[in-house]
């Protein structure tokens, strides 16, 4: 996947979501890991000229780092060499004491 189009947008932000350390996407804290496209955006996947940037909130329980490091490996093979930037901009809030969670799934 070389083009920096919606399409591979949303195609890497599909991967992402499957990791079982991430929440969910996010804009960012300025809110511009978005890509544009014609009626759509995707949000939480950003092209730029170092290569592409992701930006997860993780779940609860799982170190930033290891989160960073699963989102790259499972992306790395869809990206063409592009180098991968993995931003953690949050952490989900832990499970309330009478929900179970486990790795993988998000609180309701």
């Amino acid at each position: 996947m070389t083009a920096s189009t919606p399409l591979a947008a949303e195609s890497i932000a599909s991967v992402v979501q499957a990791c079982p350390s991430v929440a969910r996407l996010s804009s960012g804290r300025d809110g511009t890991a978005v890509t544009y496209g014609p009626g759509a955006s995707v949000v939480g996947v950003r092209f730029t000229d170092r290569g592409v940037e992701v930006h997860v909130v993780t779940i609860w329980g799982i170190a930033p780092i290891d989160a960073a490091a699963e989102v790259r490996e499972t992306l790395r093979p869809r990206v063409n060499g592009r180098a991968i930037h993995v931003v953690i901009e949050d952490i989900d809030s832990p499970p309330r004491a009478y929900e179970t969670t486990t790795v993988g799934s998000s609180p309701s």
